[in-house]
């Protein structure tokens, strides 16, 4: 009796996931690529049925409503678990399919006026999470953000355990920060340090309880920047934090102080770094003004 050729989202999960060391976050993104595909194919195809045409069809529907990084990044998902399965002999070769060309806009960050409105608004929040007042538990986590310039997961991630009081850092292992190359200590503002010591009077695990699931956590920072009157798109969410960092570093210390501290390459922190915070180098600094008459 011959077998059933699995499907897509069986041999992801069966196998495509279960022979390779993937991070939890990794592992996410490939099963929502998986399942946004099947959801526009109408049903999960088996490995035999994979064809360029309706992978095409599926990427150009998304062409007015995601970005080219979003499209690719799916693109490149599907096409992963496709390739492994013609290596076993499960499905035909994937076809070539070009990457959508990625523009490179502008970093959007916030000024200090904008945290200083956020954080305000965060002190009038009522309600606690296991006795945690949530407006604490708000602040420290923004602060934390901001000190350090870390991924809101590194945050998610982080004990209470891994705070280091009395040199005011917080320890992050490597397996918390993306590429989990190496450990890092990174350091926090006596102000940021005296919020989580505020916080000690309830005891708990993680620095910042969370009590939902972490889908969530992105619906309820939104509402939290629209009730404090500032931009809450996808554009000003966590990762608007970290280049608000690294933009305001960078305008202290130099471009390549800024990367270092924050963990990026220099060619990485311009693609983080605001224009409108860090003033570079300009023209109208050097050239000689004309006259009219």
């Amino acid at each position: 009796m011959i077998a059933p050729v699995p499907t897509l989202s069986g041999f992801l999960e069966e196998t495509y996931l279960a022979e390779r060391f993937i991070t939890d976050g990794a592992a996410e993104q490939l099963r929502v690529a998986v399942r946004t595909f099947c959801r526009f194919l109408g049903r999960d195809p088996s490995l035999a049925e994979l064809c360029k045409t309706d992978l095409l069809g599926w990427l150009k529907e998304m062409v007015n409503t995601r970005s080219p990084s979003t499209i690719n990044s799916k693109r490149q998902a599907i096409l992963s678990v496709w390739r492994a399965a013609a290596a076993v002999g499960l499905s035909s070769d994937p076809p070539r399919i070009p990457r959508m060309v990625e523009p490179q806009i502008l970093p959007v960050a916030w000024t200090l006026a904008d945290l200083n409105r956020l954080l305000g608004y965060c002190g009038t929040l009522r309600g606690d999470w296991q006795g945690l007042p949530v407006s604490l538990a708000w602040r420290i986590l923004l602060m934390v953000l901001w000190d350090t310039g870390v991924r809101i997961n590194t945050v998610l991630l982080a004990s209470v355990a891994d705070i280091e009081f009395a040199h005011s850092s917080m320890f992050v292992p490597a397996r918390n920060l993306k590429g989990r190359k190496a450990d890092r200590l990174f350091q926090l503002h006596p102000q940021t340090v005296a919020l989580i010591e505020q916080s000690m009077a309830w005891p708990r695990g993680r620095l910042f309880p969370w009590p939902y699931s972490r889908r969530h956590l992105w619906t309820a920072f939104g509402r939290l920047l629209k009730a404090a009157g500032l931009p809450c798109d996808r554009r000003h969410k966590f990762h608007c934090i970290r280049r608000t960092s690294e933009s305001y570093a960078a305008e202290a210390r130099g471009i390549e102080w800024a990367a270092s501290a924050v963990g990026h390459s220099v060619q990485v922190a311009r693609r983080y770094i605001s224009p409108l915070i860090y003033h570079g180098p300009s023209l109208v600094e050097a050239l000689p003004r004309p006259t009219f008459g």
